[in-house]
């Protein structure tokens, strides 16, 4: 399987310059926000035939976050009851623009009631899994995929398109009428279905995740992660294959054990 980049892309945010906080009279705003979706990574189908034949079973983007210094990270929380970002998935495809969730990310980690870890969070991940391996980890144990997943993306990267630093005014009226994933060791993982064509950008906010609220307008990051192509592959050895013969032996079971539910 040929994997090349859609576009060389040499990204000036490897000395990212951190934002500011300001106070005008008893209005804060933070200047200089800026992130950027940074890199895109396939992972091939994990086990068998499907192994070999290069079949994809997710694509990881990697989003840097705006850096904020540890002292107006102090403000933020104890003046201005911001204690996160705020993060938006967004696809654009062929039927159009989707939000896939959000993701809350905590700029302090709370040890004691007295004392506090400031996290500085840089980077987040999020995947986009076929369905063939998203509904259970089960799923991905196939030697053949479920669903006849036979795609693998052949065509992807990350196109650049710069934007100016933006100034954020802080507000704290807009609730957030969707649950946000909590922030977790791995990547946030969203359903992209059989399909996983298209432009994924990402946006951040300023969050309180106390009272789930919006404390800012959004900034785009910059960049673009796209995948533009995916290539069938027939797997003559998964042809007639019953549901019970798609599992390894260490895992055991198939789709048809599946619920979906309780």
């Amino acid at each position: 399987m040929k994997n090349f980049l859609l576009l060389a892309l040499f990204l000036v945010m490897g000395c990212k310059e951190e934002c500011a906080l300001k106070q005008r009279g008893t209005n804060f705003t933070l200047e200089n926000v800026r992130g950027a979706i940074s890199n895109i990574k396939i992972v091939s189908w994990p086990r068998g035939p499907a192994e070999k034949a290069g079949i994809s079973l997710a694509a990881i983007i990697s989003v840097d976050l705006p850096l904020i210094k540890k002292d107006d990270a102090e403000i933020l929380q104890k003046e201005l009851f911001v204690d996160s970002w705020l993060v938006q998935y967004q696809r654009t495809s062929d039927t159009g623009t989707e939000t896939l969730g959000y993701l809350s990310i905590p700029l302090f980690q709370e040890k004691s009631k007295r004392t506090r870890l400031y996290l500085r969070p840089e980077t987040v991940y999020f995947q986009m899994t076929y369905a063939a391996g998203y509904n259970s980890p089960r799923f991905q144990n196939f030697t053949c995929p479920a669903f006849n997943h036979r795609k693998s993306i052949s065509r992807y990267g990350v196109e650049s398109e710069s934007r100016d630093p933006e100034i954020l005014g802080i507000a704290f009226d807009r609730p957030l009428k969707a649950n946000p994933f909590p922030p977790e060791l791995k990547p946030t993982m969203f359903n992209g279905g059989v399909s996983l064509i298209g432009e994924y950008r990402a946006s951040f906010a300023l969050y309180n995740s106390q009272t789930k609220t919006i404390n800012s307008s959004f900034v785009v990051a910059e960049n673009v992660a796209k995948i533009t192509e995916e290539e069938i592959h027939p797997l003559k050895e998964c042809e007639g294959k019953r549901a019970e013969e798609l599992s390894t032996p260490a895992e055991g079971g198939s789709y048809k054990d599946f619920r979906f539910g309780n």
